[in-house]
């Protein structure tokens, strides 16, 4: 049978949060704002294993055992605040450091309570625990809300039942017999064991759930760079023909058509002998920030190389494509571009093929690429469709 004491119980803890610190040290942040939540969440844990050791050391009489015990709960208050702190930084929000101000309040009354009496120094000692969790929750809430992962949801989890423990301290510190104890934690005999395996292991699993939420994110990350054209924000080549499948087969299930329109910026070499290479990309990206607003939110526009862009559009038919790509090509030509003091008026040729029943894609965007170099040799400025495949 398991026996663990409550002072057990928080060296365990102490020693816990080290090997936590440990382990998210290794982590990999990936981008900024995920290293400052690894930094926050590092911290805590320190602070997390300042207080509990002091207080499992603390086993003797006289005022240096009741000066670590202060220094321990103090640590373990801000331990849970910076632990709330650096999740909700992960999940995206901006905690205001004023939020810091309560947090001092708390660890000042924690400290006043102390010097008063060992029965007030407890019963403020747990409620500001059950008070300073419930804030880290709610700091972090939208990060549990989120639950896009096992591990997020995970965590949440954690941080609901971390609010359950501090609880059910308090409950039993304020219905207790009277009887005073150095440690601040009145819960029954039958109860330390499984709260020295609580507070043994949930530092590591929080660690190990954070270290998990992290390296998904970077997965994440280098996913979304492998798809996504860096200077556009577009989709890159890769993804469209990784996507256009799954596109593809919902749409012939639906019965819908599907256009394919190539599109080219007329005269593009001009603008950079002209105006230099950032003119350039300040035309790139501003076609396609038009092409992209100009469509429907089910389209798939891609940078497909250079100044070439290619689209597959969901539409009702050959009409409703036509019509589409003559509004990208007029949003496109009365937009002026200002670089460095130059005004920049660009158009596009586009090429518009609609996908044949069970066609491959590679042959609708042949067709249409065919239309566009029918458009540029045309005059430039206009769409051309394809002829139909034979």
């Amino acid at each position: 049978m398991l026996h663990v004491d409550i002072i057990s119980a928080y060296c365990l803890c102490g020693a816990s949060a080290l090997v936590a610190a440990g382990m998210l040290l290794l982590a990999q942040g990936g981008d900024p704002g995920v290293a400052r939540a690894i930094r926050v969440l590092v911290a805590g844990f320190v602070v997390l294993a300042a207080g509990m050791f002091p207080i499992g050391f603390a086993v003797d009489d006289g005022a240096p055992r009741h000066l670590l015990v202060l220094l321990g709960t103090e640590s373990v208050l801000g331990g849970t605040a910076l632990f709330g702190w650096g999740f909700a930084i992960l999940g995206g929000a901006r905690p205001h450091r004023l939020l810091a101000l309560p947090l001092a309040l708390i660890l000042l009354l924690d400290a006043l309570a102390w010097m008063q009496s060992p029965a007030c120094f407890e019963w403020v000692f747990n409620g500001a625990g059950l008070l300073v969790a419930v804030a880290s929750t709610a700091v972090q809430w939208r990060f549990a809300r989120r639950g896009a992962s096992a591990a997020e949801k995970a965590v949440g989890a954690s941080f609901a039942f971390y609010v359950a423990v501090w609880a059910m301290r308090l409950a039993f510190t304020v219905t207790g017999d009277g009887s005073r104890s150095f440690h601040a934690s009145h819960v029954p005999a039958s109860v330390e064991p499984w709260l020295g395996v609580f507070y043994g292991t949930v530092p590591v699993i929080i660690a190990a759930l954070t270290l998990d939420i992290v390296n998904q994110r970077l997965v994440d990350r280098l996913r979304t760079l492998a798809h996504t054209d860096e200077l556009t924000g577009t989709l890159s080549r890769r993804a469209l023909r990784e996507r256009a499948p799954g596109l593809l087969a919902q749409q012939r299930a639906q019965g819908r058509p599907i256009a394919a329109l190539m599109i080219d910026i007329d005269h593009f070499k001009g603008v950079n002998d002209r105006h230099g290479h950032p003119a350039g990309d300040a035309v790139l990206q501003r076609t396609a920030h038009l092409v992209t607003m100009n469509l429907r939110s089910d389209s798939m526009v891609t940078r497909y190389g250079g100044e070439e862009f290619a689209v597959l559009l969901p539409v009702a038919g050959l009409d409703e494509a036509r019509r589409a790509a003559e509004r990208l090509r007029k949003a496109i030509a009365s937009d002026v571009i200002e670089v460095g003091g130059a005004r920049i008026v660009v158009t596009i040729s586009v090429g518009l093929a609609l996908l044949m029943q069970d066609e491959a894609l590679d042959s609708a965007l042949t067709r249409a690429d065919k239309a566009l170099h029918r458009a540029k040799h045309g005059g430039r400025n206009r769409v051309d469709i394809a002829l139909a495949a034979a």
